[in-house]
């Protein structure tokens, strides 16, 4: 109904607030995700919270190669090395 609605809005607004925070852009998360940035000493991937795969089924195979991505960059990239 329309509070679940409202819920979901205020969600991705905090989750787009938080995207744009850190990477210090206005640009939203759907412009954002699908790409690695560095930030500092951080490697961040912007992208959609699992639920909202819920609501927005096209969003999860975008979703999961946003996963796929980070788990090959984290292969590469072993605990201990340079990012």
């Amino acid at each position: 109904g329309i509070f679940e609605e409202r819920q979901q809005e205020e969600a991705r607004k905090r989750r787009e607030d938080l995207a744009q925070f850190v990477l210090r852009t206005n640009a939203g998360v759907t412009s954002l995700r699908g790409k690695l940035y560095q930030t500092g000493h951080f490697v961040v991937c912007p992208t959609f919270h699992p639920a909202a795969c819920i609501y927005h089924a096209d969003w999860q195979p975008l979703l999961e190669a946003d996963l796929r991505m980070v788990g090959a960059w984290l292969a590469e990239h072993p605990a201990g090395s340079e990012a």
